[in-house]
C-alpha cells in the first residue's frame, strides 16, 4: 500500500504510535503517524538527516506540550540537555525545517518564537486539534520559510498540508 508520499508500506502501516505522559489533567499523549516515518528514515538513509538530527527531532517530539503542540524550546537549553553544542543543534533544526519536518511561528500570547512539528508526522490532541495544527503549520511555512542558500524556498519532504 502507498501513502500520500508515494512510499510503499506493509498492511497496517498507517497506524499511529502514541507517546504517553501523565499529568494532573490525566493522560496526555503525542501521536506519531507511522506512515510518515518512511520519509524521515529515507532522509536519514540518504544522509540528508544525520543521527543527531533524529535525536533533536525526538527531543522536540518529547517536548511537545498539550494542548497546543507549540514547543518553546530555547536552543541553548535544549542543546545542553542533549549534550551537544548550540551550533550543532541549530544546524539540525535548520535541516529539519528545510525538509518540512519543523516550522517556527510566534506564540500568540507572548510573541516569542516557538517550534511546531509537522502534524503529518506528530501531533497532540484529537482530530479537531490536529486540523488546527495543520493550518498553523501551513501558515508558519508561508510566513517564516527557511531559505536555501540560493534564496529559493526548499522542497518539502512530507506531503503539503492543506
Amino acid at each position: 500500500m502507498n501513502d500520500t508520499t508515494g512510499h510503499a508500506h506493509p498492511k497496517g502501516a498507517h497506524r499511529l504510535l502514541a507517546l504517553g505522559s501523565s499529568d494532573r489533567h490525566g493522560e496526555r499523549f503525542t501521536m506519531l503517524w507511522a506512515a510518515q516515518l518512511a520519509p524521515l528514515l529515507d532522509h536519514a538513509r540518504d544522509k540528508a538527516l544525520t543521527p543527531l538530527d533524529l535525536v533533536v527531532l525526538l527531543a522536540l517530539v518529547e517536548a511537545m506540550p498539550f494542548p497546543t503542540g507549540r514547543i518553546a524550546a530555547d536552543p541553548a537549553t535544549l542543546a545542553q540537555r542533549l549534550g551537544m553544542t548550540r551550533g550543532h543543534l541549530v544546524r539540525s533544526v535548520v535541516r529539519l525545517r528545510r525538509l518540512g519536518f519543523l516550522a517556527r511561528l510566534p506564540d500568540p500570547r507572548t510573541g516569542e518564537m516557538a517550534y511546531l512539528l509537522n502534524p503529518e508526522l506528530a501531533s497532540v490532541g484529537g482530530a479537531a486539534r490536529r486540523g488546527e495544527t495543520i493550518l498553523d503549520f501551513s501558515e508558519a511555512l508561508e510566513r517564516f520559510p527557511v531559505l536555501k542558500r540560493s534564496g529559493r524556498k526548499p522542497k518539502a519532504a512530507l506531503p503539503a498540508v492543506a
